[in-house]
């Protein structure tokens, strides 16, 4: 069990990484969005910042916590999603698209709030 937790703490490493260089590759749809997209970068932002945070404080809960590893592993498959959509499909940017680019970047913002939350909320706890 000890292996598999770190299998998924390291895939979730893995992923985050990644992640961060996707959304740097679709920014240029994101920012299409008008505020949309400046509340989804905000929330990225902190959402980094934390995940960075954990990182650095080498706490063990993180790397336990198989449920928080796996919503991050999710948050950043829905984000794979959205790049291979943005750059592989054949879609034309009109206005349908663009509101399909605004719900994904508003389940994503959700997403990542409710990390946050759990990660705060799980940190109370073990410190209790």
């Amino acid at each position: 069990m000890k292996k598999f937790k770190k299998g998924i703490y390291i895939t979730r490493i893995i992923f985050f990484i990644s992640c961060f260089f996707l959304l740097f590759f679709i920014t240029n749809s994101l920012l299409q969005l008008k505020w949309y997209s400046l509340i989804f970068i905000g929330i990225y932002i902190i959402y980094v910042i934390k995940v960075i945070t954990e990182l650095l404080s080498k706490k063990d809960i993180y790397k336990d916590d198989i449920i928080y590893n796996l919503m991050q592993i999710g948050l950043s498959l829905y984000i794979l999603v959205m790049f291979y959509r943005i750059n592989y499909s054949a879609a034309v940017v009109v206005k349908e698209t663009m509101h399909y680019f605004m719900i994904n970047y508003g389940i994503m913002s959700i997403l990542m709030i409710f990390i946050i939350l759990y990660s705060f909320i799980e940190l109370r706890i073990s410190m209790k």
